[in-house]
C-alpha cells in the first residue's frame, strides 16, 4: 500500500534529525474545500482541530463559512489523493450546537493510525466565518489560533503555537494554552488568560474584571482600564498607561509599571518593583511589598498623601521632604508627602 510506505518513510525521516523534518515541510501541497453550512436554531459554535491552525472572524450572515486547507509534504506529491483521504473536515449540530471538526486516520488500520499520529503526514487549517453573536468553544492543539471581530462569549484552548485576539467585544473571553504566545488586542469584556512559558501582550483592553497569569513567561501591558490582577512566577509583569484597580503577585520577577493612574496593590517575594504614577487623586490607594527586592515609587510633583514605608531587611530611602515624620523602628518610616489636604 502506497500510504503505509509514506508512513515509514515519515517515521524514518523523523528518526533522521529535526533539521530534515523542517526542510521537508518547508515545501507543502495545498489543498482547499469550502462548506457552506446554513443555520438552524443552533446558538454556539464548536471547533475541534489538533494539528492545523485555526482563523475565526465574525461576521453578520447567518450562516458559517468553512475554508478548509490541506497541506501535504511536498516530496508526496504523487500520494496526495491517497494522503487526503485519510483527514476529512465535518460537522455535526443539534438544536444548540454546531461542531466543526477535522478527523484524521480514515481508512486506516489500528497500527497505521498510530503511526500517522505520531508523524502527522498531512494537517487541515481551517479559516471559518461565523455569526459573530454565537457562543464560541474552541481546542486545539498547536500552530496558531486567531479570533477577530466577535461579539459573543469565546473560549479558546491550546497546547502550544499561538493565540491572538482581535477587535473583539465579548462578554467573557477565556484563553487557556500552557506553551503558547498570547496576544490581545483592542477587546473589550471580561478577561481571563491562563499561560506558563511564554510572553503575553495585552493592548488597548477595556475590562470590568481582567486576570492574566503566567508562570515562566513576561507579561507584557499597555492601555489597560478596569479591574486587573496579574500573576506571575518568575516572568516578570511590564506595564504602562494602565487605569483602574491593579493588583499583581511574582516571586521571583520583576515588576515595572509606568504612566499609571490606578489604584495598585502588590507583592514580590524576590523581584523588583518600579512604579511611576501619571497623576494622583486623594482617593488612590498604594501597598506595595518586596520581600528581598528594590520598591521604587515615582510620585507627580502635585503628589498629597499620607504615607507608611517599611523594609523588614533593607533601608528605606526618600527623594522628598516628609512632614510629620515618625521613625518607629529601624526601616519603618510614617508621615506626610506634599502640602495640600
Amino acid at each position: 500500500m502506497h500510504l503505509k510506505r509514506v508512513l515509514e518513510g515519515f517515521l524514518y525521516l523523523l528518526v533522521i534529525s529535526s533539521f530534515f523534518q523542517c526542510f521537508v515541510y518547508a515545501s507543502e501541497t495545498e489543498l482547499e474545500k469550502t462548506l457552506e453550512i446554513p443555520l438552524r436554531s443552533s446558538k454556539k459554535l464548536k471547533i475541534t482541530e489538533p494539528r492545523g491552525s485555526v482563523f475565526i472572524q465574525g461576521w453578520v450572515l447567518d450562516k458559517v463559512r468553512v475554508q478548509a486547507i490541506y497541506r501535504i509534504p511536498q516530496q508526496y506529491s504523487d500520494q496526495i489523493e491517497e494522503i487526503k483521504k485519510t483527514a476529512e473536515v465535518r460537522y455535526d449540530r443539534n438544536e444548540q450546537e454546531l461542531h466543526v471538526f477535522t478527523k484524521y486516520g480514515n481508512g486506516l488500520t489500528l497500527l497505521e493510525k498510530q503511526q500517522e499520529k505520531k508523524v502527522q503526514p498531512i494537517r487541515v487549517d481551517l479559516v471559518i466565518k461565523a455569526p459573530a453573536r454565537f457562543v464560541l468553544d474552541v481546542l486545539a492543539q498547536q500552530n496558531q489560533l486567531s479570533l477577530s471581530y466577535w461579539n459573543g462569549p469565546a473560549k479558546l484552548r491550546s497546547f502550544t503555537g499561538k493565540i491572538s485576539v482581535d477587535h473583539v467585544k465579548s462578554p467573557t473571553l477565556a484563553v487557556t494554552c500552557p506553551l503558547c504566545e498570547v496576544e490581545l488586542n483592542n477587546v473589550t469584556g471580561k478577561i481571563r488568560v491562563l499561560a506558563e512559558k511564554n510572553q503575553v501582550q495585552a493592548r488597548n483592553i477595556d475590562s470590568p474584571e481582567i486576570y492574566i497569569e503566567s508562570k515562566t513567561g513576561e507579561i507584557h501591558l499597555s492601555e489597560i482600564e478596569g479591574n486587573q490582577i496579574y500573576v506571575a512566577s518568575e516572568g516578570g509583569v511590564f506595564g504602562e498607561k494602565l487605569k483602574g484597580k491593579v493588583d499583581f503577585s511574582t516571586e521571583n520577577a520583576d515588576v515595572k509599571l509606568n504612566q499609571v493612574s490606578a489604584n495598585i496593590q502588590g507583592k514580590t517575594q524576590e523581584g523588583q518593583i518600579q512604579v511611576e504614577f501619571q497623576n494622583w487623586s486623594s482617593f488612590r490607594e498604594t501597598y506595595l511589598q518586596s520581600e528581598k527586592g528594590n520598591i521604587l515609587l515615582k510620585l507627580p510633583l502635585d503628589f498629597v498623601a499620607n504615607v507608611d514605608l517599611k523594609s523588614d531587611i533593607g533601608k528605606v530611602y526618600l527623594g522628598f521632604p516628609l512632614k510629620n515624620k515618625q521613625e518607629l523602628v529601624a526601616g519603618h518610616l510614617r508621615g506626610k508627602v506634599g502640602s495640600g489636604k
